[in-house]
């Protein structure tokens, strides 16, 4: 039994793993509430995926399930999904010319959007 930290980078999507690793297991059951995880278990690590939004869940699915398998872990808890603010992106529009030349005489308007990405923390579980 070894202890890691690992990182996966694909298509903007991060996942980060500390835990526990066993040899790669077959199958995975994926858990959305613990109340219906009937096999004695231990908590072997945790899974932290971030990506942008709009991201295509099921392919997170995919992954996170990947990820478990290599791992060694039997289920995976999947938690919460929260939204953060990331960075924000400022645009400025407007301004006006005089005489062929820049000016900042007239009207401008900065506009400020914010970019989001989205995170889910999960629980990777060995059955005992």
């Amino acid at each position: 039994m070894t202890f890691v930290m690992s990182m996966l980078f694909s298509c903007s999507t991060k996942i980060k793993y500390i835990g526990n690793v066993y040899e790669p297991s077959q199958d995975v059951k994926l858990f959305f509430d613990d109340k219906d995880i009937v096999n004695e278990h231990e908590v072997m690590g945790r899974i932290y995926v971030k990506f942008k939004e709009r991201k295509n869940i099921e392919a997170i699915q995919r992954t996170i399930v990947a990820k478990v398998k290599n791992v060694g872990g039997d289920a995976v808890l999947v938690g919460e999904l929260n939204e953060e603010v990331t960075g924000s992106v400022t645009g400025r529009t407007g301004g006006g010319t005089v005489l062929g030349k820049k000016s900042a005489i007239g009207s401008s308007v900065s506009k400020t959007k914010n970019q989001y990405s989205d995170k889910i923390e999960c629980q990777v579980l060995r059955y005992k």
